[in-house]
């Protein structure tokens, strides 16, 4: 859905660990054919990179153990907060006003009371 609202100023960032997901790949043909730019978070020679407009390539070894925590996808996330934040501070006007009110929207849901992080 969102890929199909979007337009050429917005920047799409997919997430995966083998960058062969039918619904991902179908997701961002259909990105690219409206001009967006993608940012794949996924293993390089992939479906999904051949499509990105820049790959922040990943290599893991994961299990088939159910019971573990996918360690990539750790990575993949910290990935997701280093580029929000580089944005963040590269457009310091725009984003200063809109995380202000975020901050102040949070802590008045949880009480107003506290300041607490927004990652909690």
């Amino acid at each position: 859905m969102i890929a199909a609202t979007a337009d050429n100023n917005d920047v799409l960032v997919m997430i995966s660990s083998t960058g062969y997901t039918p619904m991902l790949v179908e997701s961002a043909q259909l990105a690219k054919e409206y001009g967006l730019q993608i940012i794949a978070i996924t293993p390089n020679n992939t479906p999904l990179a051949g499509l990105a407009s820049l790959v922040l390539p990943i290599k893991h070894q994961e299990t088939d153990f159910i019971y573990k925590p996918s360690a990539s996808r750790y990575a993949m996330l910290a990935l997701v907060d280093v580029i929000s934040m580089a944005i963040a501070v590269k457009n310091k006007r725009r984003s200063r006003d809109k995380l202000r009110r975020l901050k102040i929207a949070l802590d008045a849901h949880r009480g107003g009371l506290e300041r607490q992080p927004l990652g909690d």
